[in-house]
């Protein structure tokens, strides 16, 4: 091993070490670090550890308050509703486990993009050619309202495909064009859009009724009912994420 690359088909180890060709993981009988602490130290693992922790939460947390949210639709109170200091107070215990899921799945949200900025460098010693999305696509497409909505799922199937087995042995070259994706990103990525949409719809309907001066039963029951819907699929997102993860990450120390 050594610091500096003899050869331009040498590759970077996460520690910052560079090794021969013949020695990537990513080659039958490559034999490059795989200790367990050098495991433990690979960014994109380190991530995913953590990554899934918090996925796995928001999962379990997302039926419950779902649960209560639909329990919550069914008991309509004006007079409650009007003199609530807040949200909280207006859903009751509703309002508990929705701000418990919220803390879960703002954890594996931002997890989620410091996990896609590790996984997309770490790509690079895979000498992929003709890729578009780069690590700082990774974090910036997610401000960017409209893009933040097809982006993110573009630069996971870019790291998706560079690390398929299929794609053969670095350098890939443009050989991972041609490679399947896990279908468990497509689970992840379409049940967190319609999620997020059924969640902002039904809350923006339930805070409207807060907020009027004498509330309607109707839209604030739909709107629960809409938002407990969001929820439910966002656990179901929170579990494909996870086990995507968990897939692509094992590619790394493979």
């Amino acid at each position: 091993m050594t610091h500096r690359p003899p050869g331009d088909d040498w590759w970077q180890a996460p520690d910052g070490t560079w090794y021969p060709p013949e020695s990537h993981p990513a080659r039958p009988g490559g034999d490059g670090p795989k200790s367990d602490e050098g495991e433990a130290r690979h960014p994109v693992l380190a991530t995913t550890r953590w990554l899934g922790a918090a996925f796995l939460t928001a999962a379990a947390l997302a039926p419950v308050a779902a649960v209560a949210l639909w329990a919550e639709s069914t008991a309509f109170d004006p007079s409650r509703i009007r003199t609530a200091a807040g949200v909280g107070e207006a859903l009751g215990a509703a309002g508990l486990m929705l701000t418990a899921w919220s803390v879960a799945a703002a954890a594996s949200g931002v997890l989620m993009v410091v996990w896609l900025f590790r996984a997309i460098r770490a790509t690079e010693p895979f000498g992929a050619s003709g890729t578009t999305w780069s690590p700082g696509w990774a974090v910036g497409a997610w401000f960017i309202p409209g893009a933040n909505l097809i982006i993110p799922k573009l630069v996971v199937n870019q790291i998706d495909r560079v690390t398929h087995p299929d794609s053969g042995t670095p350098p890939v070259g443009d050989r991972w064009r041609r490679a399947s994706l896990l279908p468990s990103g497509h689970w992840w990525w379409g049940a967190f859009v319609v999620s997020s949409l059924c969640l902002a719809l039904g809350l923006t309907m339930v805070l409207e009724q807060l907020e009027a001066p004498v509330p309607t039963e109707a839209p604030y029951r739909d709107g629960l009912r809409l938002a407990a819907a969001g929820l439910a699929l966002h656990g179901g997102s929170s579990l494909a994420g996870a086990g995507m993860a968990r897939t692509i990450a094992g590619r790394f120390s493979s």
